[in-house]
């Protein structure tokens, strides 16, 4: 009967054992593939950086080679130019113009019209008016507003700026338009004007055809 108990006992202990191990040895595995995880992402962490690395190594080895001359193999604003074709513009269709429309065109060093991130600035005066009363209106456009304003079509490049002068408009038929552009690669400050000739409330439109407009 002793060696029966002794038996049964043992026989539990034995059974406690194995499954103590076997918990054990279950939870050393869970670590371990947790281990392993750990180490292949910083592998691919450590193999993403070695390449940001490499890549910026590449281009100050491109920046170094072309030297401080960089610039001159840029395409970059050199002037900037109003369109033959601004002028008055008619917002309502009846009898008289109702502000100004500009076609801005940049030109970078080999004269073609170019698209450039910039600012741009509109100043209208009627520099005939009584003196404190030149300035018809001021209108800007912010380098995110400008550039939905770029056209481009067959031979037609140009940013169009849309200035009506609403209750205060000029009181003679010559304008001076003024365009202030600031090129934000170079950071340098373009200035160009023109003199336009409008219709006033009472004068007869002249025939235009807007589809030429540039």
């Amino acid at each position: 009967m002793k060696t029966t108990v002794a038996s049964a006992l043992a026989a539990v202990l034995m059974a406690g054992l194995i499954v103590g191990c076997d918990t054990a040895v279950t939870d050393v595995h869970a670590q371990l593939i947790a281990e392993q995880d750990k180490t292949r992402q910083l592998e691919q962490d450590n193999s993403q950086l070695r390449q940001k690395l490499a890549r910026q190594d590449k281009q100050v080895e491109t920046l170094l080679a072309l030297g401080d001359k960089r610039l001159d193999y840029l395409f970059y604003v050199d002037s900037i130019e109003l369109g033959r074709y601004s002028g008055g513009w008619d917002l309502d269709g009846e009898n008289g113009q109702d502000g100004v429309k500009v076609f801005l065109v940049p030109h970078d060093q080999y004269g073609s019209a170019v698209k450039a991130s910039g600012a741009a600035t509109v100043q209208l005066y009627d520099l005939a008016a009584e003196e404190g009363e030149t300035l018809i209106g001021e209108f800007h456009w912010p380098v995110e507003k400008l550039h939905e304003t770029w056209s481009s079509g067959f031979m037609s490049y140009h940013f169009t700026l849309d200035c009506p002068w609403g209750n205060n408009p000029p009181t003679n038929k010559n304008l001076t338009v003024r365009v202030v552009f600031v090129d934000y690669l170079t950071g340098k400050t373009f200035q160009a004007q023109k003199v336009c000739e409008i219709d006033l409330i009472g004068d007869d439109l002249p025939e235009h055809d807007a589809a030429t407009d540039e």
